[in-house]
């Protein structure tokens, strides 16, 4: 399984140390990526006739203390230094399998300031309201890219603006998305593997050297839906096919 991971840079004595905050939970670089299939095996054992939640994985991440060691938790991360100012940047999903994580962590913090997550497209709820920055899908217009990397450039966009306090960036944020148009919403039809696959190779047998992106942008324009992965996937089947 593929990992995006984001790294956290700390000093250690005298030498530069870096945390991964990815499928694995936290961990120093160096380590081995065997926390991901700990998680489940630990999750999947609490009781096979029901699934496990997404907090309980990570929570079973987070004890698997690795061949290196240090913090293996938002909470162990903060709880090491309770004066820092702490940007989570997390899809929702992810942080909905964090979310008794960082409960134990917001009970850490002095300030509730030290705190701001950003999360596009997450409702606020009495937990994680406070923390959350305003930010939605019509910043891609804005900053540009995919819309599973737009929490990072979110992100990288507020370091850009030496935005640094909670309140500093959510007035950025609040600021740019009042410039922004209203999302468009598509309503296409969706089309089986089976139809996706006829339309690759109809346009295929037209034009061998067509890229599957400008197929796909050909297909969404006729008002069908298939996601880009799936997409992709289905084409280089396909041309595959013709070799």
């Amino acid at each position: 399984m593929k990992s995006e991971d984001y790294k956290l840079g700390y000093r250690e004595g005298s030498r530069d140390k870096e945390l991964s905050y990815s499928h694995d939970g936290l961990s120093q670089s160096d380590d081995y990526w065997e926390g991901y299939e700990k998680g489940y095996e630990k999750a999947e054992n609490i009781d096979d006739s029901v699934p496990a939640p997404a907090t309980t994985w990570w929570d079973a991440l987070g004890e698997w203390k690795g061949p290196v060691g240090g913090p293996r938790s938002i909470a162990e991360f903060v709880g090491a230094d309770r004066s820092a100012r702490v940007l989570l940047v997390l899809s929702a999903g992810y942080l909905a399998a964090c979310r008794d994580d960082l409960a134990r962590t917001i009970d850490q913090f002095g300030d509730t300031r030290q705190l701001s997550i950003i999360s596009a497209g997450t409702d606020a709820d009495g937990l994680l309201g406070e923390f959350l920055l305003p930010c939605d899908a019509r910043l891609q217009t804005a900053l540009g890219g995919t819309r599973q990397a737009l929490n990072v450039r979110i992100a990288s966009h507020l370091l850009s603006t030496g935005a640094t306090e909670h309140a500093q960036m959510a007035d950025t944020l609040k600021k740019l998305l009042a410039d922004q148009p209203a999302l468009i919403r598509y309503d296409r039809r969706p089309a089986t593997d089976g139809e996706v696959r006829a339309f690759i190779r109809v346009r295929l047998g037209r034009d061998p050297n067509v890229t599957h992106t400008r197929l796909l942008r050909e297909f969404r324009d006729a008002d069908r839906a298939c996601e880009q992965g799936r997409f992709a996937a289905l084409f280089r089947d396909e041309k595959g096919t013709r070799r």
